[in-house]
């Protein structure tokens, strides 16, 4: 149970910051780049 509920929430954050990525500047690059580029900054 727990597992699948951290899988959701992991999927939610990935796209909640996807959204806000792509409302602070027009997406240039293929948004999966955009999603691996934020996950090697943290």
């Amino acid at each position: 149970m727990l597992g699948t509920k951290q899988e959701l929430l992991k999927k939610a954050f990935e796209n909640y910051f996807l959204a806000l990525k792509t409302l602070r500047d027009p997406p240039q690059t293929p948004l999966k780049r955009g999603i691996e580029g934020d996950l090697d900054n943290s």
